[in-house]
């Protein structure tokens, strides 16, 4: 388990990957975002390269959603209005099989 901040911002901002790679990884890890309670509402994407954007949804202050890293090349957020940041944090966990 791997955990970290990311202050998301009115433009797009990579919590996890880049807008750079290109080839996704194959992998069963999971990507669990939790926005800061005193944050802004973020709205959520993944890409699965530099043309291909899948839209997630608002997360609002204090909650949380869990996304799988397989087959994704970046996992972004930015805020829902054009002043205001939100603190993100992102815990990176790898499920073992039983």
């Amino acid at each position: 388990m791997y955990s970290y901040d990311v202050k998301v911002l009115p433009k797009e901002t990579s919590l996890w990957g880049g807008a750079g790679i290109t080839i996704p990884i194959m992998s069963n890890s999971l990507l669990i975002c939790r926005n800061d309670e005193l944050g802004v509402p973020l709205k959520l994407f993944t890409k699965k390269s530099p043309t291909s954007e899948d839209q997630y949804g608002t997360l609002a202050p204090g909650e949380t959603y869990i996304f799988r890293l397989n087959e994704v090349t970046l996992i972004g957020a930015e805020t829902t209005d054009e002043k205001s940041d939100s603190m993100v944090r992102c815990t990176i966990v790898c499920p073992q099989p039983n």
